[in-house]
């Protein structure tokens, strides 16, 4: 109770990813029975969902890239160091480790607020989940290009079409109800 825990678009910090619970800022009764008019602040859930998959990928591919089992296999081990029974047989790209480092520095001091948080502290998270998710398609290009390149567009196509959808959510434009009621896709999402 207290602190902004009571508000009713209260959103702890392991819902603002998955975009659990959207912060509502205006509705307009004024309308006829078949339009409405409503502003939520909520992301785009291409952009979210698909980043947030970018960014577990890239945890994935750090590691995995740079954490090798036994460097003897290999006939050019490149930087082979030995820590505690890992051995790192690839000279450390600092494009990771950076944009880890940035990502936790905006995000993972909201974990620790005692008061009530809102999906709008995560906004400054999300330019680092989508460059975590192009130095992924980055790095897929090289083993990957056309496949890489069918996924990079497939991205931003859906990423476009739910801008769209969604707009009236963002500018609080009038549009049919049936518009708004299709693009509730959860309980919690949209109220007009």
């Amino acid at each position: 109770q207290g602190l902004g825990m009571d508000h009713d678009y209260y959103s702890p910090w392991y819902e603002w990813p998955v975009i659990a619970k959207p912060m509502y800022y205006y509705y307009n009764p004024y309308n006829t029975p078949e339009k409405a008019a409503t502003i939520m602040l909520m992301g785009n859930p291409a952009v979210w969902w698909g980043c947030l998959i970018g960014l577990l990928a890239m945890v994935g591919t750090a590691v995995y890239r740079h954490i090798r089992y036994d460097v003897s296999k290999y006939e050019n081990p490149g930087i082979a160091l030995r820590y505690k029974g890992f051995h790192f047989t690839q000279p450390w790209d600092f494009r990771y480790a950076m944009l880890l480092i940035c990502f936790l520095v905006q995000f993972m001091p909201w974990v620790l607020v005692p008061r009530g948080t809102y999906i709008y502290h995560y906004f400054t998270s999300i330019p680092f989940i989508i460059l975590c998710t192009a130095v992924c398609l980055d790095k897929m290009q090289e083993r990957w290009p056309r496949k890489t390149l069918v996924l990079g567009a497939v991205i931003l196509l859906t990423a476009l079409a739910l801008f769209i959808g969604f707009f009236p959510y963002a500018s609080g434009v009038t549009v049919s109800r049936q518009w708004l009621e299709s693009m509730q896709w959860f309980d919690r999402w949209i109220y007009f």
